[in-house]
């Protein structure tokens, strides 16, 4: 498995791949690695493409949504693949598209769906027939109720809780420790309680 990025996200990716299952080949840097980065570093984004024809799998680990998006539209070709902590529980029947991560003591229930490129941190719970589209990020001890959507580009910070049986629009922000009990049909911030509509920023869809 090659990781395209060397921030955070990479070092958290890497734990992950500790397991048998998976070999940790090297990781891609548009920028010099941190001081003490302990993995090898293979090369630049760039290089993907030849490094992939040889077979190996790969993950975009960015500190961003957009940033996530951006390598994925840049080198589409590659074979992206899921990584999945072995400390995590995945039920035998749920789905977990390419270039997903599912972090330590995450949970992800029966029937659930984790869509490409999306990320659920650590200790979060997607509970049984919901379905996170791709481009999604919830953070640490998030709780997702069950036959729950969020749409795609929806980022949910720390231990926020969304009912069950409702839908997050594209691109919603729900910040730390919210707790979402209806709908919500357009692209809005959820904080305090309430909804905010959220503006485009420059290059947001």
């Amino acid at each position: 498995m090659v990781v395209i990025g060397t921030g955070l996200a990479g070092r958290v990716i890497a734990d992950a791949l500790r397991g048998p299952e998976v070999t940790l080949a090297g990781f891609l840097s548009a920028d010099l690695p941190p001081d003490g980065w302990p993995y090898p570093v293979l090369g630049a984004p760039e290089d993907a493409p030849g490094l992939s024809r040889d077979g190996r799998g790969f993950i975009v680990a960015a500190d961003s949504l957009k940033d996530r998006e951006a390598v994925v539209r840049a080198f589409p070709e590659l074979g992206y693949q899921a990584v999945i902590h072995p400390a995590a529980h995945v039920a035998a029947d749920a789905v977990v598209e390419p270039g997903a991560y599912i972090g330590a003591g995450a949970v992800v229930g029966t029937g659930a769906s984790i869509g490409a490129h999306s990320v659920i941190g650590e200790g979060s719970i997607v509970g049984a027939l919901s379905r996170i589209e791709p481009y999604c990020e919830l953070l640490a001890r998030v709780n997702i109720g069950h036959e729950v959507t969020v749409k795609d580009h929806t980022f949910i910070g720390h231990s926020a809780t969304l009912k069950d049986k409702i839908t997050i629009a594209a691109g919603t922000v729900i910040q730390t420790g919210e707790i979402v009990v209806k709908d919500m049909v357009m692209k809005m911030v959820y904080k305090r309680g309430a909804w905010i509509y959220k503006e485009n920023g420059p290059g947001e869809r």
